[in-house]
């Protein structure tokens, strides 16, 4: 099954113009969350993986779907900030205001 493809991938990466060699830094493989050997193609073109981004579903009950172009993370301010931390605990309550604040903004979302 992959080996048409690997030959069909070697292939696009070579010069017509020049003498044949492959360029093994020119083939990526992706993996799509959700696919299988079977669904696998050779694509040309650049490839951005960005997690969970392609499931293959075919139904769903009850959805609420939201599709972003970018991805969602914390805000940051324009200006350097500085935080100083003197210990471990210090460290683990930082996460837990940052995780309790991503929360608001996602559940803002979902109720949206």
């Amino acid at each position: 099954v992959l080996a048409p493809l690997v030959a069909q991938a070697c292939i696009g990466t070579m010069n017509p113009n020049s003498r044949p060699s492959v360029s093994p830094e020119a083939i990526r493989v992706a993996k799509i969350m959700g696919g299988d050997v079977s669904m696998s193609s050779v694509i040309s073109g650049m490839v951005v993986l960005s997690g969970a981004a392609t499931l293959n579903k075919t139904s769903v009950e009850d959805a609420v779907v939201a599709v972003f172009g970018c991805g969602i993370e914390a805000s940051a301010t324009e200006a350097k900030g500085t935080v100083l931390m003197k210990n471990a605990e210090d460290l683990q309550n930082y996460n837990k205001t940052e995780e309790t604040k991503m929360d608001e903004v996602i559940k803002s979302i979902a109720s949206a």
